[in-house]
């Protein structure tokens, strides 16, 4: 099957009821401003979204309401950094997994990929 593409995504909203809500599975964002998001589609047991922040910004990445990325809290948004590339799986009707090929922490011990 082929996948869906969306080249340019404007990222919205200060929270994630005003982020841009994300159709597609691939999805490049073009424009944002600080600390402006998308939200992931609902999700399910093996969809896949993939992201990538093409702006010189950091954009958060919301799950859908209700729903929570790498065992976060419900409605919790991850960030994703100028340049950098996001894969999720979902895992369940309401989880959403990253895929990293490797983890990284800062010396803090938080999380910076």
């Amino acid at each position: 099957s082929t996948l869906s593409t969306s080249a340019t995504v404007s990222a919205a909203g200060s929270d994630q009821a005003g982020a841009t809500a994300l159709t597609k599975s691939y999805n490049i964002v073009t424009t944002a401003t600080a600390n402006q998001g998308v939200k992931l589609p609902d999700c399910a047991a093996g969809l896949e979204s993939f992201l990538l922040n093409d702006t010189a910004v950091n954009v958060k990445i919301y799950p859908a309401t209700g729903e929570s990325i790498d065992g976060g809290s419900a409605n919790a948004a991850v960030d994703l950094a100028p340049g950098h590339s996001l894969k999720l799986v979902g895992v369940s009707a309401t989880k959403w997994n990253r895929l990293s090929p490797v983890i990284i922490y800062n010396s803090s011990g938080t999380r910076v990929n």
